[in-house]
């Protein structure tokens, strides 16, 4: 049963305009993983809008330095559709999803999924690992929450997406637009650029798990776990 909104009647202003980057992707020389939520309920699927309120996902981070990627769980929307765009665009927020510090951008479109799927031997009715690269340089700050927020949907289409999620508020530190106890199936990771690096006292550690990894790195997690019901 997919667990997806209604489609909304709201269409964009020149929906079919090519999206143009004023941002490149950060040089950072480590990476490691900082926030992440692996189960969710099987057989269900949730999407994205470009609507306010009904289009962002949030969480906290837990170390300083700069968002490198973003990895959701999912596969892409079928295709031909009267309600699914060809590809999703937007940023980052800090501490409100309409009106915090904006930062960078990122763009993921169903190509996109569809290839990276192929590359894990996954088809395009499967689910697996799918890779946002953020642009710009996002801060990421212990402590703080940060909004990853939609706000241009290709083909003047209100959704975008089939994503794995959680219920029963199985990451507390942020949540899914849809419902407060909803937790998308995603990993954030966070690095480190040159000047920081610099800035570091010698002989102290990168990151704090000791799990950090020179940059850049492809590997696939493993397949998140489907919830248990009970």
């Amino acid at each position: 049963v997919k667990d997806s909104p209604k489609p909304l009647v709201t269409k964009q202003d020149k929906p079919d305009v090519s999206i143009q980057s004023d941002f490149e992707y950060p040089d950072v020389y480590v990476e490691e993983l900082d926030q992440t939520q692996e189960f969710y309920k099987e057989q269900h699927e949730t999407s994205f809008s470009f609507v306010t309120k009904k289009n962002w996902f949030s969480y906290t981070a837990s170390k300083d330095g700069i968002l490198t990627k973003v990895l959701f769980f999912g596969k892409p929307n079928f295709q031909p559709s009267d309600h699914y765009g060809n590809s999703m665009h937007g940023f980052i927020r800090e501490g409100n999803p309409d009106t915090g510090a904006k930062f960078g951008e990122w763009d993921l479109s169903r190509d996109d999924i569809v290839n990276q799927l192929s590359a894990q031997g996954i088809n395009d009715r499967e689910a697996g690992w799918i890779t946002i690269r953020m642009k710009g340089k996002i801060p990421q700050i212990a402590g703080k929450t940060y909004f990853f927020v939609c706000d241009k949907i290709t083909g003047g289409k209100p959704w975008f997406g089939a994503f794995a999620f959680a219920e029963g508020n199985t990451y507390k530190k942020g949540r899914f637009w849809l419902h407060p106890e909803h937790d998308l199936v995603f990993r954030t990771y966070v690095g480190k650029t040159a000047d920081q690096l610099e800035k570091e006292q010698k002989g102290e550690p990168l990151f704090d798990s000791g799990s950090a990894t020179l940059v850049p790195t492809n590997d696939v997690p493993e397949a998140p776990k489907p919830m248990i019901e009970l």
